[in-house]
């Protein structure tokens, strides 16, 4: 549903040398700020796709790209099958955008049903029909008893809720979410999510969210997209990009924890690293920790046997590493 190649979007930016306001030239003043470099990008339908990265990496640069609110200088695309370019309102009006923070387009001294019809009327709802569309979007996220509510009474996760219903007035086949769950309530923000898998992707539609919170994107999207300084670092399903770049690992805890024991255990061939993790106590017992990464559950026995031989072994535990440890490493590992 949305393809782009080698997406390129540079700004101008005030120098931040004050002698060089004094100069005539504007190219002295100003300095350029490359916010994308050569971004590429799929998102298919029925799918939900993460954008992730830390702040200023180009999340939201990207997501007004995609809406048809910026032009990049370099770079392809098309969405919904239309030409980001050549047929801009086409694909402008294929595409939903909701951010956070979005209720500041509406006029708080208007009721939630007075500020739907006045934007139901700017997306282009026949006015015969708009009464109607305006209820379906109030049930459908939960704010059909709220309708004569003003914008300026409402919680920060009801004024999400009513920036969704303003999306859902017109049906486009793609949804963009910029931080959809950013200072709301933990309620709202498990509705957000369960419609954008439910409703949204459950019905065919294409999903891009982007978003600080990886736990929310490790249990919604289908696949990630991992930016840094306008760059791409990684992109694909969510599970393959974990097992990837994180990988298993076993926590053991154990009564010592010696150099032989190290020694032994990077001798196994299924071991990439042993480490040592410090130490705890439990239930009276001193016990130190280790971590052991590589083919470690396919092979847990042999693992056992070797920890078992010269040491008090208390518990092995296999984990799966998370998102968040796995977009830690590749982040830090650009820097």
């Amino acid at each position: 549903m949305i393809e782009l190649s080698g997406i390129e979007k540079i700004y101008k930016v005030r120098n931040p040398d004050h002698r060089a306001w004094r100069r005539k030239s504007e190219e002295s003043r100003f300095e350029e700020l490359q916010a994308l470099k050569g971004i590429d990008l799929k998102a298919r339908k029925g799918e939900i796709l993460g954008i992730l990265g830390p702040n200023g990496a180009g999340k939201t640069t990207l997501m007004k790209i995609m809406a048809g609110l910026l032009i990049p200088e370099h770079g392809t695309g098309t969405v919904n099958g239309y030409d980001l370019f050549k047929e801009r309102n086409k694909a402008r009006t294929s595409v939903n955008l909701s951010r956070s923070g979005d209720w500041v387009i509406f006029d708080y001294k208007l009721s939630i049903l007075h500020n739907l019809r006045y934007w139901g009327v700017v997306m282009g709802v026949p006015w015969k029909d708009l009464d109607s569309v305006i209820e379906e979007a109030l049930t459908a996220v939960g704010l059909e008893t709220k309708r004569n509510e003003y914008p300026e009474n409402l919680s920060s996760g009801m004024r999400q809720k009513m920036s969704l219903a303003r999306c859902l007035l017109s049906d486009r086949p793609i949804y963009l979410f910029d931080e959809p769950t950013a200072n709301i309530d933990p309620i709202s923000a498990k509705f957000i999510r369960d419609f954008a898998m439910s409703s949204l992707a459950g019905t065919g539609k294409t999903v891009i969210i982007s978003t600080h919170n990886l736990w929310e994107a490790e249990m919604i999207c289908d696949r990630i997209m991992i930016i840094d300084e306008g760059k791409k670092l990684v992109e694909g399903p969510t599970e393959q990009i974990k097992k990837t770049y994180g990988g298993e690992y076993a926590l053991v805890r154990l009564s010592e924890v010696t150099d032989t024991l190290i020694f032994n255990l990077e001798a196994l061939s299924f071991v990439e690293q042993a480490l040592r993790m410090g130490e705890t106590w439990e239930r009276g017992d001193k016990q130190q920790l280790l971590k052991v990464t590589g083919d470690v559950k396919s092979n847990i026995n042999e693992l056992v046997v070797t920890i078992a031989i010269h040491n008090r072994l208390f518990n092995i535990e296999i984990k799966e590493p998370s998102l968040n440890d796995v977009f830690m490493k590749i982040v830090e590992g650009e820097e």
